[in-house]
């Protein structure tokens, strides 16, 4: 299987390279090397891409990371896909709105996965 290694720096000055390689190997998977202080930066510019499968891809890796903020956590849910959405649902920090968005969305699949990820505050939206 083929990595992708992603960073801040690759992802600002060459991510149509790398979106290019993505799109054309099948058996590929990520390598994120993105600091915890970079995240916003690099969620930002993901976005000037949407949309995008590579984009997407990352975006959601992030959103899996339990360290994000309110903002970001909000941004990524916007723009982002279904597995972003997903993946910012299976939180259990939420603020209230995205709680909201998770319980009240038409989706199935995220709202399944907000309730699964959240059993012990469902009462609570």
């Amino acid at each position: 299987m083929k990595v992708l290694n992603i960073n801040k720096t690759n992802i600002l000055h060459d991510f149509k390279r790398l979106s290019n390689i993505w799109d054309s190997t099948e058996n590929i998977t990520l390598q994120l090397d993105i600091k915890q202080s970079e995240t916003k930066t690099v969620v930002r510019a993901l976005t000037s891409y949407l949309p995008n499968d590579l984009a997407y891809s990352i975006m959601s890796e992030i959103a899996e990371n339990e360290k994000l903020d309110d903002d970001l956590m909000q941004l990524i849910f916007e723009k982002g896909d279904k597995g972003c959405k997903i993946a910012i649902c299976l939180h259990e920090d939420l603020p209230q709105e995205l709680k909201e968005r998770c319980v009240q969305s038409a989706d199935i699949d995220i709202k399944e996965h907000y309730m699964q990820g959240n059993v012990n505050n469902v009462e609570q939206v």
